[in-house]
Parts: structure tokens; C-alpha cells; sequence
């Protein structure tokens, strides 16, 4: 597996960590870093823009709330 690859890894775990700690920045890192695949994949698979965002929304939304009530290292984001 490459440096860069693990260094992901572990970058999102730790992302991960902190938004369960309830961190803003943690979760607008990982909305960053994921948003724009994440729209691209719903927008192929919907085919209507205004759905694709909406649904973005709706899972980043449930995404958060998910983890600042998970404990720590109980879910993993890998790219």
C-alpha cells in the first residue's frame, strides 16, 4: 500500500475522531474532501441536478449527526 494512501487513511480517521468530539472543521475537512465525487456519483445515478444536491445534503446532514454520536473508531471513512 503507498505512504500516501495510509496517510489518507489515517487523515480520515483522525477527521473522523474530532467530528465525533463534535468538530466543525472536522466535518467541513471531510465535506470538502468528499463532496464533489460524492455529487458526481448521485448526479449519474439520478440524472437531475436539483435531486443529486439534495440528496448530497441529506447524507452529509444524516453523515454528522451519525458520528458526533458514535464513539471514537467505530466507523472508518476510506477513499
Amino acid at each position: 500500500m503507498s505512504e500516501q494512501i495510509v496517510n489518507n487513511r489515517v487523515d480520515n480517521a483522525l477527521l473522523v475522531l474530532q467530528l465525533t468530539k463534535g468538530s466543525v472543521a472536522a466535518f467541513d475537512l471531510l465535506y470538502q474532501q468528499y463532496s464533489t465525487e460524492l455529487f458526481a456519483n448521485i448526479l449519474h445515478i439520478v440524472k437531475n441536478r436539483e435531486v443529486a444536491k439534495e440528496l448530497l445534503q441529506n447524507r452529509f446532514r444524516k453523515f454528522g449527526k451519525n458520528e458526533q454520536s458514535s464513539t471514537p473508531n467505530r466507523h472508518y471513512i476510506q477513499r
